[in-house]
């Protein structure tokens, strides 16, 4: 996903096929607007678009948080690309948060391969390396 989905969006316990109906005609058009002044979160700084919880401002995404998140999708990993944490794509909180977002701009690209259950990041020359955990402050 893009931002994340913040402690508000857990608590709407969404399914995902909901949300993404809810979100998907946003992906080609931004001024859809939305009668119920409920999903206003869901565009918003809180929203799977543009949260930062995971890896800045407050409030912080906690490990119950995450996991709970985990559990309602059914997923093991969340994986993301809003938020320039790092060079390299780096995984967060016990590897279950997978941050893909680096420095294109910079010429610096990666990819996130995942073969199994093992997750490695493939930089512009096709090498491939492990996924290591994010050693920032943020943790």
């Amino acid at each position: 996903m893009h931002g994340g989905i913040s402690a508000y969006v857990n608590y709407m316990q969404i399914p995902l096929k909901d949300l993404n109906d809810i979100t998907r005609p946003h992906y080609r058009d931004s001024s859809v607007e939305y009668t119920d002044p409920k999903l206003d979160i869901l565009f918003g700084d809180a929203g799977p678009f543009w949260y930062r919880g995971y890896y800045t401002g407050t409030p912080r995404a906690t490990m119950q948080q995450i996991d709970s998140t985990l559990q309602f999708y059914g997923v093991r990993h969340i994986t993301t690309g809003h938020t320039i944490i790092a060079k390299n794509i780096s995984s967060l909180f016990d590897g279950k948060i997978l941050n893909t977002d680096v420095h294109h701009a910079d010429g610096n690209s990666e990819a996130l391969l995942v073969e199994g259950d093992k997750f490695f990041r493939v930089n512009g020359a096709g090498e491939k390396f492990p996924v290591i955990p994010w050693q920032g402050k943020n943790q």
